[in-house]
């Protein structure tokens, strides 16, 4: 495949267009692909942190902290470069990219069908701790850490899955050239 279309765009990264002066800059398509499959190289190598407001003692003193959530960065990096890529994506002829995208989309449908099913699981059992003789807090604990489990069991096979479309992306990009140099 031939060297991907070398227009050029109007790029804002937001995590810079507040503090620079000039925050457009001019870049070409292949650049802005390129620095979102590093910026996807670049989380998912992160620990998977849960968002929330974290404290630390920092010379003798708490001080809050605002920690995004990991595992949602990773999947909104991935889904960025899908974006992006899509023209390719849609013309490519390699089996590799066709194999891991078939696999990604199956992934995505067996986890919505499985999270549907253990979601009516969950509110089944709820309706049987409530005929439980158990104290009402408890109940409400019970239930809560039953709901946090599923949504931490089905984001890390959400996690899972968007990696293997990463590897679907980067065989796309292996495919039309974006790794060579120049």
């Amino acid at each position: 495949m031939g060297k991907p279309d070398d227009e050029t765009y109007i790029y804002e990264d937001a995590e810079t267009s507040f503090s620079s002066s000039n925050s457009n800059v001019k870049l070409t398509r292949r650049e802005i692909i390129i620095s979102l499959y590093n910026q996807c190289l670049r989380e998912s190598a992160k620990e998977l942190v849960e968002g929330g407001i974290m404290q630390r003692y920092v010379d003798g003193e708490l001080i809050n902290m605002i920690v995004p959530n990991q595992k949602e960065i990773i999947i909104n990096s991935i889904s960025s470069l899908r974006i992006s890529c899509l023209p390719y994506l849609v013309k490519t002829k390699s089996d590799k990219v066709k194999f891991h995208l078939k696999r990604f989309e199956a992934s995505q449908k067996k986890i919505k069908e499985n999270k549907y099913k253990r979601d009516k699981e969950i509110n089944e059992n709820r309706n049987k701790l409530n005929s439980n003789n158990l104290r009402q807090a408890d109940k409400i604990k019970m239930y809560n850490d039953m709901l946090r489990e599923n949504k931490d069991y089905y984001e890390l096979l959400n996690i899972e899955s968007y990696k293997e479309l990463l590897i679907c992306l980067t065989f796309l990009l292996d495919e039309y050239n974006f790794f060579e140099e120049g």
